[in-house]
């Protein structure tokens, strides 16, 4: 593969991770480089030159793109993540986060597989941090009264299910564990004896001796990724070793 085709597939590939349409092929790609006479001043750095759309909306096509300076387009981003000018580059936000959700065709749990804290997901929205649970309550149900909280019926706290959420307080939202005997009792006990446990001894081996990825794992043991790579690196369960 020569170089321009190599750059020609890295930028439509880049585009796809981020959700925008890439309608160019190369040949129109390529034509769309030389009419502009900057190919020899393509790349990345001041005084460069790059392919962007317009006002930086819609997908890559003949109809939509131009070449410009790099920095033109670096400052155009940087005002994109702070807020400024904020132009739609990504998937809808619904769509967008449920590319990183798999559903369990048992519980019916919408289960987010991105980043999580303490088991709840999280991804950003409006260039603010939220938890996966509420803003996919606040997409498909509606506004979170100030003062409220998101709850589970299903106890799974990586659910995006909007079947599986309501509106609550701290206080039901105790009530609603104890209700369920989830509350945390004997928090002394260790291991699979914690009253909180999903997993057993045998399960952490089997973790730390298979050659599947965290996400399978975590599917097939109904834990989030973030639990499989403390497993797998010693963080929780120091006392099982692997055979």
């Amino acid at each position: 593969m020569n170089k321009l085709k190599r750059y020609f597939y890295n930028q439509r590939d880049s585009a796809k991770r981020r959700g925008i349409s890439f309608e160019l092929s190369y040949i129109e790609w390529l034509d769309i480089w030389e009419s502009s006479k900057k190919l020899e001043q393509r790349g990345r750095g001041k005084g460069k030159y790059c392919m962007m759309r317009n006002n930086d909306i819609g997908s890559y096509s003949k109809e939509n793109v131009k070449i410009g300076l790099f920095e033109q387009n670096a400052s155009e981003l940087k005002n994109r993540k702070t807020g400024k000018n904020y132009a739609k580059t990504t998937l809808p936000p619904l769509k967008r986060l449920y590319s990183k959700v798999i559903i369990d065709s048992k519980t019916k749990c919408h289960i987010w597989t991105g980043n999580t804290n303490a088991g709840y997901g999280q991804t950003s929205f409006l260039g603010k941090k939220i938890g996966t649970h509420r803003l996919s309550y606040i997409l498909q149900k509606g506004n979170i009264p100030q003062g409220m909280i998101i709850c589970h019926v299903c106890d799974n706290p990586s659910c995006v299910n909007p079947a599986h959420l309501f509106l609550g307080t701290a206080k039901t939202n105790a009530e609603d564990k104890v209700a369920k005997n989830r509350q945390i009792k004997n928090t002394w006990s260790k291991g699979e004896n914690h009253p909180c446990a999903k997993l057993n001894e045998s399960n952490i081996i089997e973790i730390r001796n298979s050659n599947f990825n965290n996400l399978e794992l975590s599917q097939k043991f109904n834990v989030t990724k973030s639990t499989i790579s403390k497993i797998k690196n010693f963080r929780i369960w120091r006392n099982i070793n692997v055979n």
